[in-house]
């Protein structure tokens, strides 16, 4: 399935650009399923590196592209080895030395160069003891630097946008569904409590609108710099 976020939206909030207005990327594809083939042409070019896990199918692992537009080539692995996400390593060109600059859990999706920024997708379904399926969305910039902020959302939430998305200031209880749950379950893999279908509580505080259903917004909350939830809250 695929959903469109404007990146107007996104990454402002997410605090990956202090001009985002000048991207000249005005869609973001939030997609669950591999949208990128990989190309490796120009991969036997490069210098050799060492992957971070070992994958014996016939899919291409390797995709060659310069990410901070220096003219250089760099490197993206991904691969569903190394864990039951799959796993990624961000290798960047630098003097000719080709090292590792970024790993994660989970494969790549999408890929979104820029001549200021490149964006890299990078999605790990919930499995398991792991609830939430998470997207880390990893920005290169033309320096190099690396930033990443991971969107999280509970394997119960079906994500839908509507077309009028909008910042917001709500308190309540953020929720993995539309619905009201608060019975007492234990859980079989920490044997911690949980409350019905409870995410977090927030109370004043920002958060963006993607959709609505009835009484219930569907929204986007910031828990820190680094971490952003998708989830249900009532109006």
């Amino acid at each position: 399935m695929r959903h469109l976020i404007s990146l107007l939206l996104l990454i402002p909030y997410l605090g990956f650009s202090q001009t985002t207005g000048d991207h000249t990327l005005d869609k973001k594809v939030l997609t669950d399923t591999i949208a990128i083939e990989l190309d490796s042409s120009g991969f036997y070019l490069l210098k050799q590196v060492v992957p971070p896990c070992t994958f014996s199918g016939d899919k291409n692992t390797w995709h060659v592209k310069d990410l901070n537009n220096d003219g250089k080539q760099d490197l993206i692995f991904s691969a569903p080895c190394g864990s039951v996400s799959g796993e990624t390593t961000i290798y960047i060109n630098r003097n000719d030395s080709i090292e590792p600059a970024f790993n994660a859990y989970g494969q790549v999706t999408q890929v979104f160069p820029d001549a200021e920024m490149s964006l890299v997708c990078i999605y790990r379904p919930a499995c398991c003891c792991a609830y939430f399926s998470e997207f880390e969305f990893v920005v290169i910039s033309r320096n190099g630097a690396i930033m990443s902020k991971t969107l999280s959302y509970h394997q119960d939430t079906r994500l839908s946008f509507g077309d009028n998305s909008r910042l917001e200031l709500m308190s309540g209880i953020i929720r993995s569904s539309p619905t009201e749950n608060n019975e007492i379950q234990i859980d079989p893999c920490t044997s911690e409590e949980l409350i019905g279908n409870q995410v977090v509580t927030i109370t004043d505080q920002k958060v963006v609108i993607l959709n609505t259903e009835g009484s219930w917004h569907l929204v986007m909350y910031q828990v820190n710099n680094n971490y952003v939830i998708i989830g249900w809250i009532k109006k």
